[in-house]
């Protein structure tokens, strides 16, 4: 699967992860949550990493710009402050997806560079 992975203090790099649960581990540095970003994109990050008071780690790898969706439909934003390694990647029927090389802009708009 193609994402733009977020590794702590470092430019984002497109890339191939494995899509299996294991992989993901280890590429967030243990158990992942998933937050929305759009009906098409997802940021996944460690489950401890997105309240702003992360384990182990004292800096913020990066704020995003997180919409807020009610019913399916975005009715703001909010800054959200992300501490450990991340990536993005395309989400539909329930399923991570590659995201397409044409979307990373899109993507580093909302999550800086």
């Amino acid at each position: 699967m193609r994402v733009l992975n977020y590794y702590m203090g470092k430019k984002p790099v497109y890339m191939d992860i494995c899509n299996a649960p294991e992989k993901i581990k280890s590429v967030v540095d243990g158990q992942f949550m998933i937050i929305p970003l759009s009906h098409n994109y997802i940021l996944v990050c460690n489950e401890h990493q997105p309240a702003g008071k992360p384990r182990g780690i004292n800096k913020i790898n990066r704020i995003i710009t997180v919409p807020k969706i009610v019913d399916g439909f975005i009715t703001g934003v909010r800054q959200k402050p992300i501490s450990g390694n991340f990536f993005i990647c395309s989400y539909s029927n329930g399923e991570m997806k590659d995201l397409h090389d044409g979307r990373i802009k899109e993507i580093i708009a909302l999550c800086g560079m």
